[in-house]
């Protein structure tokens, strides 16, 4: 199949009125938790009134960094939340 661009769409639900809520889009990727939990922070940094940009932006780097903690893990044959061997005490 040739690359169109077209691997890029998804059919989106939960759109109203021409605006889509940030969990809908995750839902919509199937994005895990940690990954859904760095959108919505990017996609809506320093936007909601509680936390500025900064801090949102960095919230979001280390939900994907633990995602990447995960990730690895798992590519070590270790369960999602088993600490690699140098950490456990």
């Amino acid at each position: 199949m040739p690359d169109n661009g077209e691997k890029y769409w998804r059919r989106v639900v939960g759109v109203k009125d021409g605006k889509i809520d940030v969990y809908s889009v995750c839902h919509t990727f199937t994005l895990n938790a940690a990954r859904s939990h760095a959108v919505k922070k990017i996609l809506m940094a320093g936007k909601r009134g509680v936390k500025n940009e900064i801090q949102d932006i960095e919230e979001s780097i280390t939900a994907l960094e633990r995602e990447v903690e995960i990730l690895k893990g798992e590519l070590n044959g270790r369960k999602k939340d088993e600490k690699p061997k140098e950490q456990l005490s």
